[in-house]
């Protein structure tokens, strides 16, 4: 976390090293090196790296976003699958048990005795019926207007029944049972006479509601949906928020199509129910012919990237300024500097106060700021990072700076840094620091190498910054 500027350590040692350093800039100009436009080339630099590296880090965090909520999709997918395999089982257990006491009695059944006695499950089943091939109740477990409901909408279920003997229960399309109830899923079960022939269907009645409970028991957010859909595209339950439906067509998206649709999957869509667009992963039912289906919204998964991001330029920009003006200031100093060239009491006296404008600069910033020399020894510290750790300028040159590492990371902090100056590279890492109260708390380091005409590192410049409240919103 190391930076070198030109504020040595004792003031004669510093009246010497800017002496010798204004001799070397006289030359240069001598032979015609524009140093204001390589300071300039250097800050344009130096900002349009940084604006690099938040733009790669923003994409970063993006992509990991996104990976993230498609990991969280996959596993509440599952679960959800595994619930509505297990309620749809509770109502084919219903109709099989319903199925067996018409073959043992016949007909004559008492389905409103079964309810009332618990046989089976009212909280998935709402209503059961017995209904013969022309469509008359024989029994119910509802009211008699409940039960003239259902006789009324169990012509599709006989006829599909009466078309082909097929083994298992057919889960059929929604319908209103009123105009004001919930929409109801019929699941029906053929029923045959000894010789084969047709006798008649068992009906059930069940809530669309009671197929999306689940969304209920994990965690959500408003836009977040969950979804069962039919092979046929039509859609049986959906909830998202507080909202229900069924009976839609929704998704119509090549991975669900009947044709097409793979086990399990993800992609992105706009729904074309709400118009939002989602992140969604499906499973397919391995014993129904239907599709799982959770999703949530591409705004409210990347919500936080996106304040980080804004929070990233935020800073970018202010880095960006703060090396603009210091690179002005800079230039300016240079400029006055090559004004007075013909004394060297008067070169340097412009080098002072070239240091006085950076120390006045390095103390504005709201940042820990530090310099180093070319080897990466410490040599200067502002006074925010004075009062941040507690521990004195004498205390932090030279080596003193180790000492507020957490010292679990403290070997690895070091060792980057070492890594940086010895490449020669940009050097920036996050860990954590101890504040002058004893808490420790996340930082993220950046320090760039100052070079001159030719490449030589003559010091580094760096900063370090308070990023605990990120770390911590993050995790």
């Amino acid at each position: 976390m190391n930076v070198s500027s030109d504020v040595p350590a004792q003031p004669q040692e510093r009246g010497a090293g800017a002496f010798s350093r204004s001799r070397t800039v006289v030359r240069r100009l001598r032979n015609g090196l524009n140093v204001r436009v390589t300071i300039v080339l250097l800050t344009i630099s130096i900002i349009g790296i940084n604006t690099v590296l938040v733009m790669r880090a923003t994409r970063t965090e993006r992509e990991k976003a996104i990976a993230s909520t498609i990991r969280d999709n996959s596993n509440l997918v599952i679960a959800f699958q595994q619930y509505v395999t297990r309620t749809i089982g509770i109502a084919d257990a219903v109709a099989q048990a319903i199925e067996r006491e018409v073959s043992r009695g016949g007909q004559q059944i008492d389905l409103a005795w079964l309810a009332n006695e618990q046989a089976f499950d009212s909280d998935v089943v709402a209503v059961a019926s017995v209904i013969d091939p022309n469509g008359e109740l024989v029994a119910s477990s509802d009211s008699p207007e409940g039960s003239e409901r259902a006789r009324a909408g169990a012509l599709a279920e006989l006829a599909f029944h009466a078309s082909q003997n097929a083994p298992g229960i057919h889960i059929g399309v929604p319908e209103n049972a009123t105009p004001t109830g919930p929409a109801m899923i019929p699941i029906s079960r053929r029923l045959n006479k000894a010789d084969g022939t047709f006798a008649g269907i068992v009906l059930l009645q069940v809530e669309s509601t009671r197929l999306t409970e689940f969304y209920d028991t994990v965690p959500h957010r408003a836009d977040d949906v969950m979804s069962l859909i039919g092979l046929d595209g039509i859609l049986r339950a959906r909830k998202t928020g507080q909202t229900h439906s069924s009976g839609d067509e929704d998704l119509k998206h090549p991975a669900i199509r009947p044709e097409e649709a793979a086990a399990a999957g993800d992609f992105v869509t706009t729904s074309s129910i709400d118009g939002v667009r989602r992140f969604i992963s499906y499973r397919r039912l391995e014993k129904f012919p239907f599709v799982a289906v959770v999703g949530v919204s591409e705004e409210d998964a990347l919500a936080e990237v996106l304040q980080r991001r804004r929070t990233y330029f935020q800073r970018a920009t202010v880095l960006s300024g703060l090396i603009g003006t210091f690179s002005f200031l800079l230039v300016g100093a240079l400029q006055r500097r090559d004004k007075a060239l013909a004394s060297l009491r008067s070169s340097e006296a412009a080098l002072r106060i070239r240091e006085e404008e950076f120390r006045t600069l390095a103390e504005s910033m709201p940042q820990l700021v530090w310099t180093a020399q070319a080897d990466g020894t410490h040599t200067y510290f502002n006074q925010r990072w004075v009062d941040y750790t507690g521990l004195s300028l004498e205390q932090s040159v030279g080596e003193g700076w180790k000492a507020v590492f957490d010292p679990t990371e403290q070997g690895q902090a070091v060792q980057r840094w070492q890594a940086s100056v010895a490449e020669g590279q940009v050097y920036e890492a996050e860990y954590r620091l101890r504040r002058a109260d004893g808490n420790y708390r996340w930082m993220l380091a950046r320090a760039l190498p100052l070079r001159d005409h030719e490449g030589r590192i003559t010091k580094w410049f760096g900063t370090s910054t308070d990023i605990n409240n990120q770390v911590v919103a993050q995790a």
